[in-house]
């Protein structure tokens, strides 16, 4: 059984408020939120608007829906996904069934999910 991601093995830290509506704060979905909202407050690249929206939801004035819902934030993600729509397009099936065992499990080598691993499973 998987443990649940919204919620923290040590309980809710006290005192310290919610970046995402449906996960305990110190939960590791939280702690990867908070990641996030730090490198979007400081990116030099990113709206001015995204950058004080991430500061307001790590100080606990907003939440990372709400920076998502910026408007300079969400003309982003629009470029992002027609830019990875395109370069899927390019790319053979081996290709992108290795972005899309990227995405799922994260970077690095995955030789463990060939035919003899759980692969079989999904």
């Amino acid at each position: 059984m998987m443990d649940d991601p919204s919620i923290s093995p040590e309980g809710e830290v006290p005192g310290q408020p919610r970046v995402l509506g449906t996960a305990q704060a110190g939960s590791p979905l939280d702690l990867r939120a908070r990641e996030l909202l730090a490198r979007l407050s400081r990116d030099p690249q990113m709206d001015e608007s995204v950058r004080n929206r991430a500061q307001a939801a790590l100080a606990g004035r907003a939440t990372l829906r709400d920076v998502a819902q910026t408007p300079a934030f969400a003309a982003r993600m629009e470029e992002a996904g027609r830019l990875l729509k395109a370069a899927l397009a390019d790319m053979d099936d081996e290709q992108r069934e290795a972005v899309r065992t990227a995405f799922l499990y994260g970077p690095g080598d995955r030789s463990d999910t060939t035919d003899s691993g759980d692969d079989r499973a999904r």
